[in-house]
């Protein structure tokens, strides 16, 4: 599916350091979640990350933000640690 066709505003790309986020090791071993998800949340806070943050935590006061992954897992993806993230950020 393309943005065009879901007609999305704005796309954030996620970029992580393959040595910092070992996805790989995730996908195969749902044991790995909470390695997943503490080293996804410090990416976050990092310096680097803090733009694309601050624009998405505005749009999110502003109006709902679809989040969209591509993992075959529905519990523990990208996606759901990054609403968590922002759900500890905006409550």
């Amino acid at each position: 599916m393309t943005s065009q066709k879901l007609r999305i505003k704005r796309v954030y790309h996620r970029r992580s350091r393959e040595t910092a986020l070992p996805r790989h090791r995730f996908h195969g071993d749902p044991g790995g979640w909470e390695e997943f998800r503490t080293t996804y949340d410090a990416e976050l806070e990092e310096p680097a990350a803090q733009t694309a943050v601050r624009s998405l935590l505005d749009q999110l006061r502003r109006e709902p933000v679809t989040l969209l992954f591509a993992a075959r897992e529905e519990a523990r993806n990208n996606a759901v640690a990054l609403k968590e993230w922002l759900d500890k950020r905006t409550a």
